[in-house]
Parts: structure tokens; sequence; C-alpha cells
């Protein structure tokens, strides 16, 4: 019996170490198979591709606004006395965007450039352009007009295009008198006038025009008030062409009045003296 205890003990001994040899074999090839798995040929890896991420709506969106910004500045063109609109139009819509567009408008020397011309040329001319005019002030309405020196005092001494200024609680505009003068009616309806590249065509209506007689010279004369800043481009194209004519145009007859350098050059410094006082 003995001997057999001692057999069984044996036996179990045996048993005992291999299993617990088997167990310590599992448990160390577990970590070798993780780090194996981590670092094996079948893990893909990992790509930072951006190529084909879209750009922001937001930053769309800026950067077509910023593209407006640049085309206005662009449309100042060259500068003279006339850009003052366009150049104030840019300014505004430059300084009224947000931050992060004006990072991205390329044209703000331009514009800065642009202005810096604008005031120079009313510097040069501006003051100096008012002693073509002499004024006129209406305690009524409270207006002072500046009246060309060069407008004849009667309205029947002759056919003119000549402008004039109202200036009020420091606010300027200008005012265009389209006059015909002669021996006959023309009933005019329309202005088209031809400078030396270009041909306008101005409208009027035919009841806003004064039409009067004495001693047998008649006139007609409209008082333009609604002058647009078109209206200013196309003086500005009339007084420095080398040749204007302007042809009141009505029904059946018309009348072509060829304008003098004289009056020419009230037309600019008209220009001039409105720019000047609207400063």
């Amino acid at each position: 019996m003995k001997k057999l205890s001692a057999i069984v003990l044996v036996f179990c001994f045996i048993f005992l170490m291999f299993g617990c040899g088997a167990g310590t074999e599992t448990e160390t090839k577990n970590p070798n198979n993780s780090e194996a798995a981590e670092k094996g040929s079948d893990v893909p890896a990992t790509i930072d591709d951006t190529s084909d991420v879209p750009v922001s709506t937001d930053d769309t969106e800026k950067k077509e606004k910023a593209e407006k910004i640049d085309e206005k500045i662009s449309a100042i063109g060259d500068i003279t006395i006339v850009s003052g609109d366009a150049i104030q139009k840019a300014r505004k819509e430059y300084d009224n965007a947000d931050p992060d567009v004006k990072n991205y408008v390329t044209k703000l020397d331009v514009l800065t450039a642009a202005e810096t011309s604008f005031d120079a040329l009313l510097n040069e001319h501006g003051e100096s352009s008012l002693t073509s005019f002499y004024t006129d002030y209406d305690q009524v309405e409270k207006i002072t007009w500046y009246m060309p020196n060069a407008m004849p005092e009667y309205i029947d001494e002759r056919c003119y295009v000549l402008p004039y200024i109202g200036l009020q609680n420091g606010k300027a505009w200008v005012v265009i008198r389209w006059n015909y003068t002669g021996d006959d009616w023309i009933f005019y309806k329309k202005a088209v006038i031809a400078t030396d590249s270009k041909k306008y065509t101005k409208a009027f209506r035919y009841f806003d025009i004064n039409h009067d007689n004495d001693g047998g010279v008649v006139w007609e004369t409209l008082d333009q008030t609604d002058v647009s800043v078109a209206d200013l481009e196309v003086l500005y194209d009339m007084a420095t062409s080398a040749n204007t004519i302007v042809r009141f145009e009505g029904d059946n007859y018309s009348y072509d009045l060829t304008l003098s350098s004289g009056d020419k050059a009230v037309i600019l410094d008209a220009l001039y003296a409105y720019n000047y006082l609207n400063k």
C-alpha cells in the first residue's frame, strides 16, 4: 500500500508540473500575440489626405464679398473731377465690410491712391473755381445759389447749356439750365449731345419746359434739378471734348448749339466747385 500511495503522489506531482507549465506558456504568448497584432502587416496604415476636403461655405462667401469690393475699386478708373461718387461708394463698401471680408480685399492700396489723387485735384482747382460764380442768397428757402458769371442776365440773349449750384445746410447740388432762344419755336423735347467720341440723348417732359416770347424773340428753358451722377459725367465729357454739339430737338424742328470754349470752362469749374463745396 505504501508503494501504491507513493506512485500516486509521483503522478500527481508530474501532472501539476505539466499543467502549470502549459498555463504559463499560454500567458506568455498572449502579450506577444497582441504586439504582433499591433505590428502586423494586416493592420491598415492611417493616411492623412485632406485634398478632397471642401472649402467652407463661410470662406467662399467672404471671398465673394471681397471680390465685389475689389470690382467697385477697379470701376473707379482714371481719376477725374467726376470720380468722387465712385470713390465714396467703394470706400463705404470697404468700411462697412466685416474684418474677415477685408482680409480678402486685394485693392485697398488702389482705393487709397484714388482718394489721394482726388483730394489733390480739389486742393488744386476747387477753391479757385468758385471765382467763376457769384452768389445769390434765398432768404426764404435758406439756399445760397452759385450762378456762373458767364450766364446771360436775360434769358433771351443766347442759347446755352450751363450748370449752377445750390447750397443748403452744407449740402451742394447741381442744376443744369437748358436754354434755347431764337426767332422761331422748335418745341424741343430732348437734347442730343455729340462729343468727340460719344453721343447722349437726354429726354425731357414737355410741360417742365418754360415757353415764352417777347418782341419777336422766343425762348424755351428748362432748369433740370434731378441731376444724376451719369449727368455729371456727361457734363465732364462735354467740357473736355474738343468739339461738343447740343441739338435741341422737337418733333419737327431742331437747333444745333456748338459749345464755346468759355462755356466749357464754366461747366468744368461748376464740377470742381460742386465737389469742393461737398468736401
